[in-house]
């Protein structure tokens, strides 16, 4: 069912697509969706990309959430309590990113470009916000990197593009539930004896829908209110579990 919504999507595009130069005539590609909706009761996302090629090669699919800044902060033991010692923060890095390839990276496309387009977390371009040690920025890079893998927001690993026959393909995109909102890029790369030959971008848009989007509205437009609220409703909560309890 799913392989033939997929198939159908495809053929629509293909059918509807205008005129291409003679690189993109190589390459046509599509989602099952372009966009995610997220609801209080939302889990994740798969989304199923299809894609055509004119031509021999393998490819290389990469997904950019929205640019933020995050912050890293290292913690020191003192007294038997931890502290925050300092912090370094990353601006305009993705806050979510995975990878999918036909074939390994490292096998089909030299290092150079995978460092140019940013293939793989290690060729991710995180830069601080300010002067900091080499030393400091490796550490903290390697943990903001640790820390995102870990919550499923980057991926260590390129994840697998399944050739249906010779030309026709797919691959499985998998969204967490923690995704943050926001527009994604979807860059798809064909590769034939280590040179990129095509390439089409897709957009995927990731968004809030129903109360879900009215408390995130609320929470970032009365940011003084939202936070009054939180703090009376936790203390309205200990309060109520105090006389549970000691009734009981």
């Amino acid at each position: 069912m799913r392989r033939g919504l997929g198939l159908a999507l495809l053929l629509i595009g293909l059918a509807a697509a205008r005129p291409l130069g003679a690189a993109e005539e190589k390459l046509v590609v599509d989602l099952s969706t372009h966009k995610i909706e997220i609801d209080s009761r939302f889990t994740g996302k798969e989304v199923i990309m299809f894609g055509a090629t004119k031509s021999a090669g393998d490819v290389i699919v990469v997904v950019r959430g929205p640019n933020g800044s995050l912050a890293v902060r290292r913690k020191e033991r003192s007294a038997g309590f931890w502290f925050n010692e300092d912090s370094v923060e990353f601006g305009d890095v993705p806050l979510y990113y995975t990878y999918a390839a036909s074939a390994p990276v490292e096998r089909i496309l030299p290092e150079a470009l995978r460092a140019e387009r940013q293939i793989g977390v290690d060729y991710l371009k995180l830069a601080p916000r300010s002067a900091e040690r080499e030393e400091t920025i490796g550490a903290s890079r390697a943990a903001l990197v640790r820390e995102r893998v870990r919550h499923a927001l980057y991926a260590e690993q390129a994840g697998v593009i399944t050739f249906i026959d010779a030309n026709l393909f797919r691959v499985s995109l998998v969204f967490p539930a923690s995704i943050p909102t926001g527009p994604y890029q979807v860059d798809v790369l064909l590769v034939d004896q280590g040179r990129i030959v095509a390439e089409r971008t897709t957009p995927l848009v990731v968004t809030k829908i129903g109360a879900a989007a009215q408390l995130f509205d609320f929470a970032h437009r009365q940011s003084a209110a939202y936070a009054a609220i939180a703090i009376a409703a936790a203390l309205l909560a200990g309060w109520l579990g105090y006389i549970v309890f000691r009734k009981i």
